[in-house]
């Protein structure tokens, strides 16, 4: 996932989700395993590079209170995934692919990269967003 520079309020934020995360004891495995890397990825998002305005603040708690709530994955409240650096668009209903793997994948099939191109056969392996 790309990095992305947040302001000092949308810090804050995420600090705060963080916190309620953990408090509300959700899973994570949906393209994180903590509750820093959710909160940022919600807040992050959402915000895409904007300010926080008291509008998105409510916007954002909105989603918070489905994440812990309803138990609804972060990838389905902003619409997006992370597979290594590959962004996915992720309406609900579709399986979230899982970054970690993609970054493991990318490490190693490095070898292969230069090889000339093999028949590859991805069945049944997910939502078909990454074959």
């Amino acid at each position: 996932m790309p990095s992305q520079h947040l302001d000092d309020d949308a810090e804050a934020l995420i600090d705060a989700f963080a916190d309620r995360l953990e408090a509300a004891d959700v899973v994570f495995g949906h393209g994180t395993d903590n509750a820093r890397d959710e909160a940022w990825r919600l807040v992050a998002g959402i915000l895409r590079g904007g300010r926080v305005t008291p509008r998105r603040v409510a916007q954002l708690e909105a989603l918070l209170r489905r994440r812990i709530e309803d138990r609804v994955p972060v990838p389905y409240l902003t619409g997006e995934a992370w597979f290594g650096d590959l962004r996915l668009r992720i309406p609900p209903g579709v399986m979230i692919p899982r970054s970690p793997i993609g970054e493991l994948l990318a490490n190693r099939i490095r070898p292969w990269l230069d090889r000339e191109p093999a028949r590859v056969l991805d069945l049944c392996c997910g939502s078909g967003c990454i074959g």
